[in-house]
């Protein structure tokens, strides 16, 4: 299988390190290639300066760590070919709950007549993340529903 991070930052860190302890092929694609290398080298990735039709039709998970306010850019730059293997989408942007890169990915995939497509948003990410810290940090098994509850009300608080 293959990953592809968008993205050097942090958050595209964290998302390396947890692909790369399954065992995946990651792709890391950043506006910087010194960037996209120095992150790729870190976890025996490949850095990429686009996204051709022979890595797109192998992509299983494409996630964006790019922040919000540089999406509307960055989609700009993704080829139709992006979606074409049916890949699961996620942000880590959890404000608003679709994001511009959510949006154009559910696009790209209905225009592939995917159906089944996985769109995983930055809440759902933000809640699984919470309820594993939760078990490290207590040992108590953690309520599921009551942290979906309050994580969603506080997402959807900030819309007012």
């Amino acid at each position: 299988y293959q990953r592809r991070v968008r993205c050097a930052g942090g958050t595209a860190l964290a998302a390396c390190f947890a692909l790369s302890k399954l065992g995946l092929k990651v792709h890391v694609l950043n506006r910087s290639a010194d960037k996209a290398e120095a992150l790729a080298q870190s976890f025996g990735a490949v850095a990429i300066d686009k996204l051709t039709t022979d890595i797109s039709s192998d992509l299983q998970v494409i996630i964006s760590t790019v922040p919000l306010s540089a999406q509307e850019d960055m989609i700009k730059t993704l080829p139709d070919h992006t979606f074409s293997n049916n890949p699961i989408a996620m942000d880590v942007v959890y404000h608003p709950i679709e994001t511009p890169f959510l949006q154009f990915a559910k696009g790209r995939l209905s225009s592939f007549n995917k159906e089944g497509s996985m769109i995983v948003t930055g809440g759902e990410m933000l809640i699984d993340q919470g309820i594993h810290q939760f078990k490290i940090w207590t040992s108590l098994p953690p309520s599921h529903s009551q942290i979906q509850r309050a994580v969603n009300a506080k997402i959807l608080s900030l819309d007012s």
